[in-house]
C-alpha cells in the first residue's frame, strides 16, 4: 500500500527515527515496518487501525488516494497547530458541518 509507505516515511524522517525506532514507537517488529515501508508486505486493516492512531491520522487516509483527503489531512494538519481552534473545531464538528452544508444549500 503505497499511502501507508509514504506515512511511514514522512513519520520516521519527521522524528528522525531509524527503523527500530519507528518499530518501538508503533509497538511492532523491524521486519514488519521494513516491509511496510518497502512495500513488500500489505499491512492488515488492524496495523493499519494502530499506525493511524499513532501517526494522528484516520485509517481511511492511508487506504485511500483521493486528492479530497490529501486536503482533508492537510487542512487538519493546520488546525492542529493551534489548539484553541483546533478544539472549538472539534467540540462545534457538527454544528460547523450543518451550516456548511446550508450554505451549499443555499448556493
Amino acid at each position: 500500500m503505497k499511502k501507508v509507505s509514504e506515512a511511514l516515511k514522512n513519520y520516521q524522517r519527521e522524528n528522525h527515527y531509524t527503523y527500530q525506532k519507528t518499530a518501538d514507537s508503533l509497538h511492532m517488529s523491524k521486519s514488519t515496518i521494513y516491509a511496510y515501508i518497502h512495500n513488500k508486505r500489505n499491512p492488515s486493516m488492524n496495523s493499519i487501525r494502530k499506525i493511524a492512531k499513532s501517526l494522528n491520522t484516520s485509517p481511511f487516509y492511508l487506504i485511500d488516494d483521493t486528492k479530497e483527503n490529501e486536503l482533508e489531512q492537510k487542512f487538519l494538519k493546520e488546525l492542529r497547530k493551534n489548539k484553541k481552534v483546533y478544539n472549538f473545531f472539534l467540540q462545534n464538528f457538527q454544528k460547523i458541518i450543518l451550516k456548511i452544508e446550508q450554505n451549499l444549500l443555499e448556493k
